[in-house]
This record gives C-alpha cells, sequence and structure tokens, in this order.
C-alpha cells in the first residue's frame, strides 16, 4: 500500500522539487521509503508502505525496459501472472507484486494486463518510447485516484491535498457536488470531488495522455449475462468466491487485524480470516457511553466464541473536538456527511499499535441488497418528467436545510439535481430493467459505494494502514452477486438472504435473524457538545461563504435557529472551508501543513 503524485507539462520541463512538495503531502501514505522520477516533461513520485515485499529492490517508481510505473495497491494473483511470465523466460529480482506488474504491462499491453490482473490499484505508467502516460484506476475504485488538468499540464495523486500543492489548482469547493451531498447523501457522482476543476479517475477506466491527446477509456463493466435461479446453487457460489476473497487478504509479511462491528457482514468475513490463520485475530469494535449498542453485543459474542482477541474503542462526547473534526476532514478530503467518520478514524487510529493491514466488511450492503429501505428511488423510472417528479417528491422534502436556503440556492439545486439525476440514472443503473432491485445494487455500486471506498481508503492510511475489503476487491464475487435475481437476495422479508443462509451454520443464530441497522452514529446526546462548538464559533461560522450562500440571512442570527442535525452540516462546511479555503497567491498552506505534521 503506497501513495502516488505526478506531473505532466505539455511544453516543458518538471522540476523534481514540485514533485518533491507533492510527495510530502502524503507521506502518510507510505513512511518506510519513497521515490522520484523525473525526465522532460513527466514526473513521478511514490511513496512505501511495506506490506508483502519489505526488501529494498521494490522502491518505485519502478523501471523497466521502455516503462516506469508508480503504482499505489495491491495485485492478489501476482504469484500466478509471475508462473506465467517465467513461462516465457522472463527473470525476476524481487518478490512483490511490482515487478510483476510492470512486466505484464511491457510483455502484453495494457488492456490484456487489466483483463487478467486482480486487487485494488491506482496506476501512473510510463511509455518513453510512445511519450504516453497512462492513469489507471482498479475495477470498482477501490484506490483513490484524482487528477487536475489545464491547457498547460496535468497533476494527478492518490490524494487531493498533493495536487493542491501547485500553483496553478485553484481552492475553490464543488458546488454542484455540495448540492447533491445535501440531497442525496450517499449517491455521490463517482467522477466529482468536493473541489471545482479536481476529478476521481472513474472506476474501471484509465486515461491515455500525450502532448496532442486526452482519452478516457472504460476496460471493465461489471459482468451481468447469465442468472443463477437457484438458491442452493446460489449460496455455494458465494461461499466458494467469498473463502478465496478472504484468503487472498490475509497474504501479508505484516499483522492483520479485523473491523468487527457484530452484523452479518464483519461476523463471516472475522469468522473465515480466524478458520484460516495459525494466529488468534485481533478485532476492533466502536462503542459509545451509555449506550445499549447491539453491535457491541454481538461483535463480544462472537468474539468470544471463536476466541478472537477483542479491542472495543470507546468514543466518548470528548473526541468531538473541533481538533479532531479537522483531521478526519484533513483526511477524506470531503464534507463529513455522516458524524460516524470520525469513529472510524479513530478504529483505524487504534488498530495502527500494532497492524499494518486491517479487513473490514464494506460493500456489502451495495453489492448483497442491505440497504433495501432506501431502495425507493428505483420506484420512479428514467424518464425526463419523472425526474421532475423526483426532485419535488422525493429530494426536496427531505434535503437538509430545506426551509433555510437562500432563494438563489434553491434554484441552483433543482438545477443541479436535474442534470445530476438525467446523467446517474441513464448511466450507472443499467443492470436488468426488469430486476428493479439489481439495478439499485448497480447504482450503489457506482455511486454510494465508490464514496465509501474513498473514504475508508484515506481514513485508514491517515495512520498508515491499509484497508481491505474482500466483499469488493474480488470482482468475481461482484459480478456473480449481479447474476442472482434480487428475489433471491431478499426473500421472506429479510435483506441479505444468501449471506444469512451461508453462515446459518457458522455464526449464533442471534447474528444470523438480527435485522439490518445502520453502522452506529453517536448517540443524540454527543448532539450537545456539537451544539457547543457551534456556539461558542458561531461569529466565525457566519462568515463561511459556503454557509453564506447556502442558507438565507434571517436563520443566521444563532445557532438556535437550526435542529441538532443542521448544525453538523453547518460545522463541517466551516471546518472544511477552513482547511482548504483559497488564499490569493499563497500555495502554502500554512495550517494544513501543521495538521500534516500533527498526524506524524
Amino acid at each position: 500500500m503506497c501513495g502516488i503524485v505526478g506531473r505532466y507539462n505539455i511544453n516543458k520541463k518538471v522540476e523534481k522539487h514540485n514533485i518533491e512538495e507533492m510527495l510530502n503531502s502524503i507521506i502518510h501514505r507510505g513512511p518506510d521509503d519513497s521515490g522520484i522520477w523525473v525526465e522532460n516533461n513527466i514526473g513521478l513520485g511514490h511513496r512505501l508502505l511495506k506490506i508483502q515485499d519489505l526488501s529494498e529492490k521494490s522502491v518505485q517508481p519502478y523501471k523497466y525496459q521502455n516503462l516506469v510505473m508508480a503504482f499505489n495497491g495491491e495485485i492478489y494473483n501476482y504469484e500466478e501472472l509471475k508462473k506465467e511470465l517465467k513461462i516465457k523466460g522472463i527473470q525476476f529480482n524481487t518478490v512483490g507484486d511490482t515487478e510483476v506488474l510492470i512486466k505484464c504491462f511491457y510483455e502484453w499491453g495494457i488492456e490484456k494486463t487489466l483483463n487478467k490482473i486482480e486487487g485494488c490499484f491506482a496506476i501512473a505508467l510510463y511509455d518513453k518510447e510512445k511519450e504516453k502516460l497512462y492513469l489507471i484506476r482498479d475495477r470498482l475504485g477501490i484506490k483513490p485516484f484524482h487528477y487536475y488538468r489545464d491547457k498547460d499540464c496535468i497533476l494527478f495523486g492518490s490524494e487531493i491535498k498533493a495536487i493542491l500543492k501547485n500553483k496553478e489548482v485553484r481552492r475553490e469547493y464543488n458546488k454542484e457536488n455540495v448540492i447533491v451531498s445535501l440531497a442525496c447523501r450517499l449517491w455521490m457522482h463517482p467522477k466529482w470531488t468536493m473541489f471545482k476543476d479536481i476529478y476521481n479517475i472513474e472506476p474501471g477506466s484509465y486515461i491515455e495522455i500525450s502532448k496532442d491527446s486526452f482519452e478516457q477509456k472504460q476496460y471493465y463493466e461489471i459482468n451481468y449475462e447469465k442468472e443463477i435461479l437457484d438458491e442452493n446453487e446460489a449460496i455455494e457460489r458465494f461461499g466458494k468466491e467469498f473463502k478465496d476473497s478472504i484468503n487472498k487478504k490475509l497474504i501479508s509479511k505484516v499483522p492483520i487485524a479485523a473491523f468487527l462491528s457484530g452484523g452479518i457482514d464483519s461476523s463471516l468475513l472475522c469468522k473465515t480470516a480466524q478458520d484460516n490463520l495459525e494466529e488468534q485475530l485481533n478485532t476492533y469494535t466502536i462503542c459509545y457511553e451509555n449506550d445499549n449498542d447491539l453491535d457491541l453485543i454481538h461483535a463480544e459474542e462472537l468474539a468470544q466464541k471463536e476466541n478472537f482477541k477483542q479491542n472495543n474503542i470507546l468514543i466518548t462526547e470528548d473526541y468531538y473536538t473541533i481538533e479532531n473534526i479537522d483531521k478526519v476532514i484533513h483526511s477524506v478530503e470531503e464534507i463529513l456527511i455522516d458524524k460516524v467518520y470520525l469513529p472510524v478514524y479513530f478504529n483505524y487510529k487504534a488498530a495502527k499499535d500494532g497492524f499494518t493491514v486491517v479487513l473490514n466488511g464494506q460493500g456489502s450492503d451495495e453489492v448483497w441488497l442491505g440497504y433495501i429501505f432506501n431502495w425507493n428511488i428505483f420506484n420512479y423510472t428514467k424518464e425526463t418528467d419523472s425526474i421532475e417528479k423526483l426532485i419535488n417528491e422525493y429530494y426536496m422534502p427531505n434535503i437538509i436545510f430545506k426551509d433555510k436556503f437562500s432563494v438563489e440556492f434553491k434554484d441552483k439545486i433543482k438545477d443541479t439535481l436535474r442534470e445530476y439525476l438525467a446523467d446517474t440514472l441513464t448511466k450507472y443503473s443499467k443492470a436488468n430493467d426488469n430486476d428493479k432491485l439489481n439495478e439499485y445494487s448497480i447504482m450503489s455500486i457506482k455511486t454510494i459505494l465508490h464514496d465509501l471506498l474513498l473514504q475508508e481508503d484515506k481514513l485508514a492510511m491517515a495512520h498508515s494502514v491499509e484497508s481491505r475489503v474482500p466483499f469488493v476487491d474480488n470482482h468475481r464475487l461482484v459480478e456473480l452477486s449481479m447474476k442472482i435475481p434480487g428475489k433471491l437476495k431478499i426473500k421472506d422479508g429479510r435483506e441479505k438472504y444468501i449471506l444469512r443462509q451461508y453462515g446459518k451454520d457458522l455464526l449464533p443464530e442471534s447474528i444470523i435473524k438480527r435485522r439490518k441497522y445502520a453502522f452506529p452514529e453517536p448517540p443524540n446526546v454527543y448532539d450537545k457538545k456539537i451544539r457547543k462548538i457551534c456556539e461558542e464559533h458561531w461569529n466565525d461560522i457566519t462568515k463561511s461563504a459556503i454557509v453564506n450562500e447556502m442558507i438565507d440571512k434571517q436563520y443566521l442570527k444563532g445557532a438556535e435557529m437550526f435542529t441538532d442535525r443542521e448544525l453538523w452540516w453547518i460545522l463541517v462546511y466551516w471546518r472544511f472551508e477552513n482547511i482548504f479555503k483559497k488564499l490569493l497567491a499563497i500555495v502554502e498552506l500554512l495550517f494544513v501543513s501543521a495538521i500534516s505534521v500533527a498526524f506524524h
């Protein structure tokens, strides 16, 4: 696991110190080593977190023949690929996946290699002979990869803060994505970020760049060609692919832990991992003060049964400070939609005390239909007139601050949603028009899951920890779900039916039968602490450009004008702007630099 940065200039040389500045901003992603390669108009930088290959031979950017590569991620089938290349007479000097990957690209080219490799990755590959740069992202978007483009250069990196180190980039927020976050919550556009002119490379795609061209190409789309109609076959196939996915995630030269919430997903994950480990599995569970948390009750029940070494991470209201909120916002580079991001941040911090790799159950809900109570969006058709109905009847009545927007901003909301829904509902929901449940799942994977995976990676890497997600970084497991009709994945009124049937002989009955709940946010009593923070800093909050543009002035008289839920959003908008705001010609943001130092 690592971090990568780079710069491609159209007509001038790249300065090494520029790459150094970008690389220093993401030191947390790879404190073990670093490397820089600069040649004429191209520069690549790499930070290394040692997990598989602990030697010095795999330091990146890695060079082979006419190729230079900076790579972030894991290739889980690299040993199989290595054997295939050895048959062709290819020799190897290292034991990790980096050398294997670059030699795959050299021997097979871009498309064939991407079809063969399994894993999670963000790759910057430069071909010196063709003078072409390739920016590549994994199939589901597990590893973050961002870029900025203007007429003179392309900037890219694992985190946005590296791109912001460049004077060409304006520190302006993306108003459209702010609106989508307000209205759609987690239904975020996979290409947009919270920063204007900075974008995500979309999952399953790569960008091919030369002096004369900039072209995005899709190399992967979820395959759902045939259906598995038999329940027993579906359960059997799930078990086989799931166990294979877990086993591949256990490959590591450093210790592995897991997050255990007590739900069906993490319980299956931890049980299967422990069955394939010789050592005792360490598990971490978030809990709160004075809270009768079902997640904790079930997590401790399973931990005792399977002899996990259980670690309960108590998050009190004292954790909710401006300093801690700033750390989390700086890490995820987004507005914190949910208060739960802060507990997850500190869960990774706790796991860092002894572990470099953590398994978690992220993605199961979106792939196996866990949050089905939100799927009523698909009761609407994708006709243009229906989009207006969707906006007026579904989104606007439930939007945050619905009665407190300025007139101008309210008009902007409807215009943005109209454009966003017309795009996403047609582009990303193509599973099966006759299977609304699977259509919902595809849409969730493309939007909700994409955003959750970005957050998961950055919250983990803030502490130099690699997060592994077995439910989604095996694309065959994801495709398997899409081949199973929705009516088999939700049956007898129960979500994730296939997982429950598979796990009924492996897990306690209490876990199999429990209803799905959202990941627990802090108790409502913690809202008093957030309100107090807002009251103490209200004069500064009302100076926020985002808040002033959004909220009608009559409601900015005091914090008492807002609900607890609304105050959380106001607080995080203010802090987001404070951390990443544009400071005229000043590129170095001293406050951000101070936070970055504090992390380490």
